[in-house]
């Protein structure tokens, strides 16, 4: 979230963007959206197949699925830092993945209770 204030001074930094104005706004937006297409692609691959196999097994709890968010945003994180090549440096982005994907987890039980509830 450091990039988007950085990207904001950069727009009226005097002779810092030579590129024009598309550097600072790529630099403000493009890891929201990196963010944000990484979190839904989450989402679909992996919590919805997991909810549905959960909520068959009636084990949908809120300790389930928030370790198994919190174990594949881990695993994402480590092995897509593997693929950029940064070594072992992509275990320092890994507990940023063990916490989105826990809290993710956690949330998404939150809103599988609600949504029970109003059904029932």
């Amino acid at each position: 979230m450091i990039t988007v204030p950085t990207g904001a001074i950069l727009l009226f930094e005097p002779g810092v963007t030579q590129g024009g104005i598309l550097e600072p706004l790529s630099l403000m937006f493009a890891p929201l959206i990196v963010a944000i297409c990484a979190v839904s692609a989450g989402f679909i691959v992996i919590g919805l197949p997991l909810t549905a196999l959960l909520i068959m097994r009636k084990r949908a709890l809120l300790r389930h699925l928030a370790v198994a968010g919190a174990f594949s945003g881990f695993a994402i994180m480590t092995a897509y830092g593997a693929h950029i090549g940064v070594g072992y440096m992509s275990l320092a982005f890994a507990p940023l993945g063990a916490i989105g994907g826990g809290v993710a987890g956690r949330r998404w039980t939150e809103a599988l209770a609600v949504e029970t509830e109003q059904t029932a």
